[in-house]
């Protein structure tokens, strides 16, 4: 039985497997590197083909419409199956430097022949100097030797120049990194000193609403309690909407003295105005969760939804919509109303800013819930 093989060399050649080791013709593998004798030496290579006889290998190569597939050869850990001894190892590499000095050797013929023709062509020329002076060689290698002087001369004072431009660039660009750094650690402490002046002017600001605040309670402490005084656990439970309309208000304007803001009498609490509303209304509008919720609501307990679907907070006409303009909301009532807000925005946003940022927004909130109303009478 023989076999068509690969040397890893390129070369191809047929042998028979009993010159293969290891190699079982039942079960082999075409991208596996075997060792094959070549003389008396054995190298590595693939196992392409096998067959009975040489004349049956040798047609089935002659076959030109049957081309035999080179498979890529795996890595093989284990470099005890492909080089058995250290002497094999050695052998490989003494072909393979034979083979890279026969290549070298053939290749220096080749030149040298090369060479040899172009002298000879050379000689033959009419134009070819005969009579040369010997010392003519020596004058031109002197010439060019100083020619490499000279240059090599100019190539090395360039390289001192772009170095010492170099060194004064660093040291310009090191100066500058100073001066930056310097300025960011100036920069860096003012911002500290302005970080603490800001933290110190917002602690006077908070002691100084605090001191207001107090001012304020000792002022109505001595005609009742205030809204200031008051406690604060109305303001957890969740608003209901009241439809009621605020009884007793404008009309008993001779009846009445002037009251103090939030003085309760009887069921009824007077927030502005000589406006009463309900307590228990007034109590369901301080538990709001939200801004929009107080406002609303406290819009509703002010003027009732059937008098807010027909006016607007200024009264004057939407740009958007092709429709006449709407009576505004009572001023009075609208300032009781932002009063009442500022006041409960106290008691949550302790920022002066924020509180006037978030009162601002009262004219948008009424806006809102006339919108609702309308919406929902539109639906029934």
């Amino acid at each position: 039985m023989f076999a068509y093989v690969r040397y890893s060399d390129g070369h191809k050649h047929i042998v028979p497997i009993e010159d293969i080791k290891k190699f079982d013709p039942k079960n082999y593998k075409q991208n596996y590197l075997y060792l094959v004798r070549w003389e008396n030496t054995f190298y590595q290579a693939q196992v392409l083909l096998i067959k009975e006889t040489r004349e049956e290998m040798e047609e089935e190569l002659a076959n030109p419409s049957k081309r035999i597939r080179t498979a890529k050869v795996l890595n093989q850990d284990d470099e005890k199956e492909v080089f058995e001894t250290e002497k094999e190892k050695g052998a490989l590499k003494k072909k393979n430097k034979t083979l890279r000095t026969a290549e070298a050797s053939e290749k220096r013929k080749t030149l040298l022949k090369i060479l040899e023709d172009r002298k000879e062509r050379k000689r033959e020329a009419p134009l070819f100097e005969m009579g040369r002076p010997k010392n003519t060689d020596d004058r031109s290698h002197k010439f060019s030797d100083s020619e490499e002087e000279v240059i090599t001369q100019k190539i090395r004072e360039d390289l001192q120049r772009k170095y010492r431009s170099m060194k004064k660039k660093k040291q310009e660009l090191q100066e500058d990194l100073e001066k930056c750094t310097n300025k960011c650690a100036k920069l860096e402490k003012e911002k500290q000193d302005l970080v603490e002046e800001l933290a110190t002017y917002k602690s006077l600001n908070i002691t100084l609403q605090h001191n207001i605040d107090e001012v304020l309670q000792r002022a109505f402490s001595k005609k009742g309690p205030s809204f200031l005084s008051r406690p604060s656990g109305s303001f957890e439970s969740t608003p209901e909407r009241s439809d009621e309309l605020p009884n007793g208000s404008e009309d008993n304007n001779d009846t009445y003295e002037p009251m103090r803001l939030y003085e309760v009498n009887g069921d009824k609490i007077h927030i502005g105005d000589n406006i009463w509303i309900r307590e228990e209304v007034w109590k369901k509008i301080k538990s709001a969760a939200k801004d929009s919720l107080f406002v609303k609501e406290m819009a509703v307990a002010l003027w009732g939804t059937a008098t807010l679907k027909t006016r607007s907070v200024s009264g004057k006409e939407c740009p958007t919509k092709n429709s006449s303009a709407k009576p505004p909301l009572t001023p009075s009532k609208l300032q009781v109303l932002r009063v009442c807000f500022s006041d409960w925005l106290k008691q949550k946003e302790p920022e002066r800013k924020e509180r006037e940022k978030r009162e601002n927004q009262v004219g948008y909130y009424i806006s809102q819930k006339i919108q609702d109303i309308i919406k929902k009478e539109n639906k029934k």
